[in-house]
């Protein structure tokens, strides 16, 4: 049976998947939460992987994107509903916002990535904020 993730496993399985965002992560929840029992903001904090990716496209650095990808949609099968809501409000809105603000195309350009479940999320996303 498939772990079921929560927001701190499915976190980690997307953060694991490139070495960079591993050591920018563990760097970020260090300087944010020294005290480690301190109660964390999971929206606030998925955004800093949002940012990676973006800093990512903008250096036409998308090496371990395929592997990223897959991880986000094991997440949206595997998940609990408020980790799901994580991964779509958290994490690809804050990315499609971010884009929206560095001129990167949203619309299509992460088609190549995104695989059947977060392709529908990220579309229902772009409808949601563009009706």
């Amino acid at each position: 049976k498939p772990e079921t993730f929560n927001n701190h496993t499915a976190i980690s399985l997307l953060v694991n998947t490139m070495p960079d965002l591993k050591v920018k992560w563990g760097n970020y929840i260090k300087d944010n939460y020294p005290d480690k029992n301190a109660e964390r903001n999971d929206y606030i904090d998925i955004s800093e992987i949002s940012r990676h990716i973006l800093h990512r496209i903008k250096a036409n650095n998308t090496t371990n994107f395929k592997e990223f990808f897959i991880a986000l949609e094991n997440i949206f099968h595997n998940c609990m509903f408020h980790t799901q809501e994580l991964m779509i409000i958290g994490f690809m809105e804050s990315l499609q916002n971010i884009c929206g603000w560095e001129e990167i195309n949203y619309h299509k350009g992460f088609d190549q990535w995104l695989l059947p479940t977060s392709k529908k999320h990220w579309q229902e996303l772009i409808k949601y904020w563009e009706e």
